[in-house]
């Protein structure tokens, strides 16, 4: 027998663990640590999951913003309305060169 679940969303935490190495010289020690991944708000919290699953929610689901910080509430995840936006905002301005292309891509077809 066959049930159809559903499995709420839930948050976790990726952790990067960067390991200092020392090296040292005659006259100085250098000092080298990984990079991190490339992510769309530099030194921000969000991944590239939640901005999506954000922008997806209030463009695609329309679910306004202040909707989805109440649900984030609802999950222990006080964030605040003006951070959600402004994460919103700032994944929208990495996706503007994607939009370019594809109005020049339709302009060109026509």
């Amino acid at each position: 027998t066959d049930v159809l679940d559903y499995v709420p969303g839930y948050f976790k935490i990726k952790r990067y663990i960067r390991y200092k190495y020392a090296t040292k010289g005659k006259d100085n020690t250098q000092i080298s640590i990984g990079d991190l991944p490339e992510r769309i708000i530099d030194k921000g919290i969000p991944s590239e999951g939640l901005l999506s699953t954000i922008l997806v929610d209030k463009y695609v689901d329309h679910l306004p913003l202040y909707r989805q910080k109440q649900r984030f509430s609802r999950e222990n995840i006080d964030i605040a309305s003006s951070t959600i936006d402004g994460w919103a905002a700032q994944s929208m301005d990495a996706l503007k060169p994607l939009y370019q292309k594809l109005v020049m891509d339709i302009k060109n077809e026509g």
